[in-house]
């Protein structure tokens, strides 16, 4: 019996205010949210903020209707794609994974242990890098592994389009792509898709400005101001000290970020 596809995106249903800025007819469409670089999305260079229309010629119903769609395909099976990037259509095509292969293989990559010097190396390209939390290896999630304090979130710089999308003030806040499960963010009740405008007052603009907050802190609570669906709130984050190690890896992997 063939396994489920599997594509590597997280995604959600587009809302309302969403599918009317897009012009989408009855609003069916999905917006992917956070990519495996390790799966076909990642190889197909798909991106978080796609949103995706339709698959092999069918019009997307919405996230649980491309979730079905993917899994019944099966491992191995072509698929192609109707994707909106920046107003503009393109048609991806990608081969399904089966999931298991794709954890199996991160897992045996990120199972190499990392040196000190190496570690250092890896945080000063992490955080000088002013557009993208993400380090530049593109493997986000292995890098929240390997760095204290630690949270559990990958975020993004916002750019023009993105703050006009979600509401923020031009040139301010970080885009959450993804919050781990059993990590401090989840605790806090962080979401992909919110955008942190401050932490503990200050405005947050770029990733560096994010990393030199968050070790100034060394664990101690920040109180984060976020926008989601356009409000702001405040979560207190409190980030942890402990290093994750690979080991907890499959945890982490197996848990409440639903991937497809």
């Amino acid at each position: 019996m063939r396994a489920q596809g599997y594509l590597g995106i997280e995604f959600h249903d587009l809302s309302d205010d969403q599918a009317s800025t897009l012009k989408l007819k009855g609003g069916r469409a999905v917006e992917i949210v956070m990519v495996d670089h390790d799966g076909p999305a990642g190889k197909a260079g798909l991106r978080p903020h796609d949103v995706i229309v339709s698959m092999n010629g069918q019009a997307v119903a919405g996230a649980e209707s491309l979730r079905k769609m993917i899994h019944d395909a099966g491992a191995g099976a072509g698929v192609s794609l109707g994707v909106l990037r920046g107003g503009q259509q393109m048609t991806v095509t990608a081969q399904l994974a089966d999931r298991a292969d794709v954890e199996r293989a991160a897992l045996a990559r990120m199972a190499v242990p990392v040196a000190p010097e190496e570690e250092d190396a890896q945080m000063e390209s992490f955080t000088e890098s002013p557009a993208v939390v993400a380090p530049k290896s593109e493997n986000f999630l292995e890098m929240m592994l390997h760095t204290t304090p630690f949270t559990g979130l990958a975020m993004e710089a916002m750019t023009p389009q993105l703050g006009g999308f979600f509401g923020a003030p031009v040139g301010v806040g970080l885009l959450v792509q993804t919050v781990m499960a059993n990590s401090p963010a989840a605790a806090a009740g962080l979401r992909a898709g919110d955008v942190v405008l401050r932490a503990d007052g200050v405005v947050m603009k770029t990733g560096a400005e994010w990393m030199k907050h968050l070790h100034a802190s060394r664990g101690s609570a920040i109180a984060l101001v976020v926008l989601r669906d356009k409000r702001e709130m405040t979560v207190t984050l409190v980030p942890e000290l402990k290093k994750r190690s690979a080991v907890e890896w499959p945890f982490l992997w197996k848990s409440e970020v639903d991937w497809d």
